[in-house]
């Protein structure tokens, strides 16, 4: 069996046996992977939280030809992201950053700026008051990451620009004015398009969040997530209830 060495964040975890844990871990170096930690429910050596979602990692594992779980020899908690946990509408953001992840790559395919995007997006969550703000950013720059997001100026069905209202297609996320919109359709504020456009120009931290009103951002919320499980064919489960539990000031 290979060692190796690797820095990772704690997607997802799944309990085996009496005291294992498998977790899909998105790492530096390979991309998400599948690692086991054996017996850590029942030490008292390793912390638990080291197979909590959002854990950030550094491990010494071993890797077989005959398996496509690695397992982990020896690890460090860099950081569990503690003042996330202080409040429940990060502990839900952070959930749901995890989850789109893991739930929108592959097995095996290494991408540094996916990596940066979630390893720095909980360091920011864990300050941020702005969790509804920061969540529609984080949505907004992993779906530009994979190459699909279009631009907000403009409708997509008749070119008029920057309508006032709104709605996102499921389709191919591009903005769609009332007249070309479907019925049924969640419409949206320009103050949302606004917002987005920010979002695609400038870091979280220079973001004029306290510009905006954001009595549409949990709708905002919605059709994004919406655009993402219609795309990848998936079902987000924190992305349901999280409009409703984070806050907008």
């Amino acid at each position: 069996m290979a060692q190796s060495r690797g820095t990772g964040i704690v997607l997802s975890r799944t309990l085996s046996g009496e005291a294992d844990c498998i977790c899909n871990i998105f790492t530096r170096e390979l991309g998400k992977e599948r690692f086991i930690f054996k017996g850590l429910r029942k030490s008292k050596k390793r912390p638990g939280t080291a197979a909590e979602p959002g854990t950030s990692l550094r491990m010494i594992y071993y890797s077989s030809l005959n398996s496509n779980i690695h397992t982990v020899s020896d690890l460090e908690v860099v950081s569990s992201h503690p003042g996330t946990r202080e409040r429940s509408d990060r502990i839900f953001a952070q959930y749901y950053a995890v989850e789109l992840i893991d739930r929108t790559t592959g097995f095996g395919v290494p991408e540094e700026k996916l990596y940066q995007l979630l390893s720095s997006g909980l360091d920011t969550l864990e300050k941020t008051d702005n969790v509804m703000e920061f969540t529609i950013f984080y949505s907004l720059r992993l779906l530009a990451v994979h190459g699909l997001l279009p631009g907000f100026s403009r409708c997509s069905g008749c070119g008029r620009e920057n309508p006032f209202q709104f709605s996102i297609s499921r389709e191919n996320m591009k903005i769609l004015c009332p007249d070309c919109s479907a019925g049924g359709d969640i419409m949206l504020c320009g103050e949302c398009r606004m917002f987005m456009n920010e979002c695609m120009t400038r870091k979280f931290n220079a973001l004029s969040t306290d510009s905006y009103r954001g009595e549409d951002f949990p709708l905002l919320l919605s059709s994004i997530t919406d655009f993402i499980e219609n795309y990848f064919s998936i079902k987000i489960k924190s992305g349901k209830m999280l409009p409703s539990v984070l806050r907008v000031r």
